[in-house]
This record gives C-alpha cells, structure tokens and sequence, in this order.
C-alpha cells in the first residue's frame, strides 16, 4: 500500500506507508500515519492520533490515544482511557489508563488485570467485573467526538466512559446451559 492522503474506510490495508483518516480499518505492518477511528493495527509502526482503536506489537511513538487498547510493541504520547497490556512505554502522560506495570504512573490509574472477557484469543471486551468499567475520563471523550465504541455501540452505558475501545454491554455476558431443563406441565 503506498496511498498518502486519503481517506479509508473499512479497509484492510498490509504494508506501505499510508496517511490519512482512517475509519475501521485493519492495518498489517507498514507505518501508517494521520488519524485513525475504531481501527485494529498490528506490528509495524504508526503515528497519529488514535481513537477506540486496538495496536497490538505496533510501535506507535508521539501519538494521541483514546479509548484504545494496546497489546505488546511501545508507545510514547498522551493516553486517556487505554489499556496498556505488556506495551512497553517510553515516555507518555497517562490518564484513566489500565496497565500491567505498576511502575507506570498517572491520573486515575487501575492497575493489574483489566478484565477482558478472552484476551488470548482476540475479544477485549470487558467482562460485568472488570475495574474499567465507568472509570474512564467522559470529558476527555466527549472531547475528540466519541459516542460510539470499536463495535458500534453506545459509549456511555454507566456513570462515565470505560477504559478501552469497547463499552461494557450486558450482552458481553454469556451464559452457557450445558443440559436441558426438564419442564413438567400440569394440563
């Protein structure tokens, strides 16, 4: 991919060196840049301001970060309401963030375990238990225009925004039966 400026939605782009708005998309390597919008980013570096977006093993320096969750890679910047899962950071403000490393310090810190219902195999979502529920910064979101998460749904579900690009729904809990109920009618 070599397009500079532009604009792309829902767009699955590997490689190259794109700039522009970017609304849902996937990008796979490379080193985008410009503004991105409920987009998922993977290895590679990217630099811009990014909105409920999910950057796993991406090396995003000097970068805006709202709602975002970041898995693996390095980040320097400012962040508002992310989670920071094994991402190394270099130099960064830090508010109503979740991280795994309490030697990172900010504004209206949750440290240890976010709470994602299955991490391991790509749904962070926030489980009904999570610390990130409600404790975001709602200002700070208001702030860059976010009234919908990754999925589309409606940010503001509680008291505040929660940490992360996913707003906590009800339906997020899922509820196995694992054997038929037996039901007697009495006619």
């Amino acid at each position: 991919t070599s397009a500079r400026r532009s604009d792309f939605y829902n767009s699955t782009l590997t490689g190259g060196t794109p700039s522009g708005t970017f609304y849902g998309c996937t990008l796979t390597g490379g080193t985008p840049s410009g503004t991105f919008y409920c987009c998922t980013l993977t290895d590679g570096s990217a630099g811009g301001t990014f909105c409920n977006c999910i950057l796993r093993n991406k090396t995003a320096e000097q970068g805006t970060f709202d709602n975002c969750l970041l898995v693996g890679g390095v980040m320097s910047g400012l962040a508002n309401n992310c989670i920071l899962n094994g991402t190394k950071v270099t130099y960064a403000t830090l508010r109503a963030c979740c991280t795994d490393d309490p030697k990172l310090t900010g504004w209206n810190m949750v440290y240890g375990d976010p709470g994602l219902v299955d991490a391991e195999n790509g749904d962070y979502r926030l489980q009904s238990d999570s610390p990130c529920r409600d404790a975001g910064i709602t200002p700070l979101a208001l702030q860059v225009g976010i009234e919908t998460d990754m999925e589309g749904s409606e940010r503001y579900m509680g008291k505040s925004v929660d940490i992360g690009p996913y707003e906590y729904q009800p339906t997020n809990d899922h509820q196995t039966i694992t054997a038929p109920i037996p039901v007697e009618f009495d006619w």
